[in-house]
């Protein structure tokens, strides 16, 4: 015997109520079926009935519906359709192909009349949506449809009956929330003056005698939100999926724009792209200047007159990066509560170089799904997350990364911004008496102070002085150890996954040790104990990979500032190798080592390792995204009045402004993406503390291919007896 599903009515309530989220989403989805039906016009009507409930109406100029289409289609839940026709009669591309948006309409009242005529014939059918519940299957409820010929024009329209208590839904914050769904729906990017692109779509909400007092009886007109021509800085342009890209940066303060040569996206194992996004994202400073420009700006443009407030709350009400499939948006993304890019997140753990949500106002267009790859969800709450997924957020948040170190680096150059120092590269400033001994001196002098007394002055200068100096000496100590400290707990990750092997071993094989005696002791046999003496000398192998990585990290891990020696940095450059031995070998990186002649230097040996530590760890990030062989490469070699260390990797190049200014070495400024988040930007800030203490420093050299640093050191003949 074989048997059919036989679904019960409740589906239908299933579908509706419990996958579109919302009446906002549900009035969201009738709209969308509008387009579909090729309508250049969509008219939603709110109206109270004289019994104080509400009536619903979505009406459009679409092609309609016959009745053969009604029963064979509409009718049919999960209809694949307009998945399988992709493009309306119109050409243009099916918003809804899960064939469940219809049902939208259950959530919005409880009785539905779809009227709907093509072709001179106008079918017209009523639904209680009361009638589908628990006690019946959906092929017992009958629904009558009526088919009669007409004079009128195509189109569809659904009248919505609810109670009061659906009534009472919509109040005006309500409706203001669906008003700016409805604008947020509809690309701001205009290309109805683009020929190939015609595509006229417009949306209108009338009320009619409504309870609400500020809506009574007023018709609105849904414009798209305005993308401001008025911003600070614009990227925009189009990836491709083979890498290239047409991007467009603007920086409107300096006059900036030009193609975005410099930016490259990198994608990890599980992240993956296909065919081609279309981005247009506009930065705003929202500080006072940059407020009171945008005001004067869309006052001379002949707006209307704003205040403060009122142009804050213009840019937060446009504020977001939103994703656009063709014409309409897929929400949640760019909502208030849909930081999908963890841009808030992102800023509070780094204030100085990235963007909070609220200073952004971005648009993401993506392809059909069989080109792209993301699906949408058929809750209608996103898309799937997915290595699809995984990539377009990698890709934005790149190029999100690219726009914040530009922006950065400018308001660095023209003093705009916070200002992020490590403690110890302020400490000579702070100890710096000069101009205040000199400022002394001359007053008393053009007072005829006697000289005996101004030296006596000067003596009290000069003890203070020698008092602070040695208390920023100490300071600049205590910096030095925990600055070796914060590189130890960088290389933790690294750390951890070379100790878990040995680790696992002796945990595993100790209770075989363990077992193996106890039975010898119970039955003294001979091969039980071999086992255990077998065991036993195969645990000092164990330990010693334990103990040889931790004497790698020793020198970082001091807890006391150990006195100048002369040391090799040969060696120094190999223990910084050997930190990350088995990381370069477990992600296939070839780390080249050149070294014509060793040399020593007199200096703090826990420094340069440091140093070299985090510039190593920096270049292995970067050079897992070289599409060739991993390369790593360091020399070391000497200059006419210097010695130099140079690491190279073949990843991708810098971002050209941040070999201006020394911007990389600033703390807080990084261009990486982890798992965990932004990157901490504390690595080569470190690096460069470190080396300027051994009276060095380091310089990034711009190269046709990967990233080069250089740490410069002076020679021992030029240190002299320091």
């Amino acid at each position: 015997m074989k048997k059919t599903f036989r679904p019960s009515a409740r589906l239908i309530g299933t579908i509706g109520e419990d996958i579109i989220k919302d009446m906002h989403a549900a009035v969201v989805e009738l709209v969308k079926n509008a387009y579909d039906a090729d309508a250049t016009k969509v008219t939603i009507t709110f109206e109270e009935t004289e019994s104080n409930e509400l009536l619903l109406s979505v009406k459009d100029n679409g092609h309609g519906m016959s009745e053969k289409v009604v029963v064979e289609k509409w009718f049919v839940p999960s209809t694949s359709d307009k998945l399988i026709r992709k493009t309306s009669p119109g050409g243009r591309i099916m918003q809804g192909r899960k064939g469940i948006g219809r049902f939208a309409v259950a959530i919005l009242g409880e009785r539905t009349q779809l009227e709907t005529v093509a072709n001179n014939m106008k079918t017209t059918l009523t639904i209680d949506w009361n009638d589908f519940g628990d006690n019946k299957y959906l092929d017992e409820i009958l629904i009558d449809i009526y088919t009669t010929s007409v004079s009128l024009d195509d189109g569809t329209s659904f009248n919505i009956m609810g109670s009061k208590e659906k009534l009472d839904l919509w109040n005006d914050r309500e409706i203001e929330y669906l008003i700016k769904e409805l604008r947020k729906l509809l690309t701001p990017i205009d290309k109805t003056n683009v020929e190939e692109d015609i595509d006229i779509f417009e949306i209108k909400i009338n009320f009619k005698n409504f309870s609400s007092k500020k809506y009574k009886n007023e018709s609105i007109s849904i414009k798209p939100l305005p993308l401001l021509d008025y911003y600070d800085y614009r990227i925009s342009g189009k990836i491709c999926s083979d890498g290239c890209n047409s991007l467009i940066y603007h920086n409107r303060a300096s006059g900036t724009e030009e193609k975005a040569s410099d930016f490259s996206f990198h994608l990890k194992d599980k992240e993956k792209f296909q065919g081609e996004v279309e981005i247009d994202f506009r930065v705003f400073d929202r500080d006072p200047e940059a407020i009171e420009k945008l005001i004067s700006v869309l006052s001379e443009s002949g707006e209307e007159e704003l205040g403060k407030n009122e142009a804050k709350n213009l840019l937060n009400d446009i504020s977001g990066i939103y994703i656009f499939r063709h014409k309409f948006r897929i929400r949640p993304y760019g909502d208030e509560r849909s930081d999908w890019l963890q841009l808030d997140k992102k800023r509070v753990q780094n204030p100085a170089q990235k963007i909070g949500a609220n200073q952004i106002s971005g648009i993401v267009s993506i392809q059909d799904e069989e080109i792209s790859r993301l699906v949408e969800k058929s809750a209608r709450d996103g898309l799937k997350e997915d290595a699809y997924y995984d990539g377009l957020v990698s890709i934005i948040s790149q190029v999100l990364v690219y726009i914040e170190l530009r922006r950065f680096t400018f308001r660095r150059k023209t003093g705009k911004g916070r200002t992020n120092h490590l403690y110890s590269s302020q400490l000579t400033a702070l100890t710096d008496f000069t101009a205040v001994k000199n400022r002394a001196f001359s007053v008393m002098k053009a007072y005829k102070v006697d000289m005996k007394e101004i030296n006596e002055l000067g003596d009290f200068i000069d003890k203070d002085i020698e008092g602070k100096v040695n208390i920023a000496i100490e300071i600049e100590r205590q910096i030095a150890m925990y600055q070796g400290q914060a590189t130890l707990g960088k290389i933790m990750n690294v750390v951890m996954h070379e100790v878990r092997k040995p680790l696992q071993w002796i945990k595993t094989q100790t209770k075989n040790i363990e077992r193996s005696y106890k039975r010898y002791l119970q039955n003294e046999d001979v091969d039980d104990l071999s086992k255990v003496i077998r065991l036993i000398k195969e645990t000092p192998e164990q330990t010693k990979t334990i103990t040889a990585l931790f004497n790698r990290l020793n020198p970082l891990a001091t807890r006391s500032r150990a006195a100048m020696s002369v040391f090799s940095l040969s060696e120094a450059i190999q223990a910084a190798i050997d930190i990350y031995e088995n990381e370069l070998r477990r992600k296939d990186i070839v780390c080249k080592i050149e070294m014509n002649n060793d040399f020593v230097f007199k200096g703090w040996r826990e420094d340069i390792l440091a140093a070299l530590a985090n510039i190593l760890e920096n270049a292995i990030y970067w050079v897992e995204f070289s599409k060739e062989e991993r390369q790593i490469e360091m020399c070391l070699f000497e200059e006419r009045d210097s010695i130099e260390i140079s690491v190279w990797n073949n990843g991708p190049k810098i971002i050209t402004d941040l070999l201006e200014n020394d911007s990389l070495f600033d703390p807080g400024i990084s261009g990486k993406i982890t798992e965990d988040g932004p990157g901490t930007g504390i690595g080569l800030s470190i690096a460069g503390e470190a080396i300027t203490r051994n009276n060095g420093f380091i310089k990034v050299v711009e190269v046709s291919q990967g990233a080069k640093f250089v740490v410069n050191l002076p020679k021992m003949e030029e240190q002299g007896d320091e």
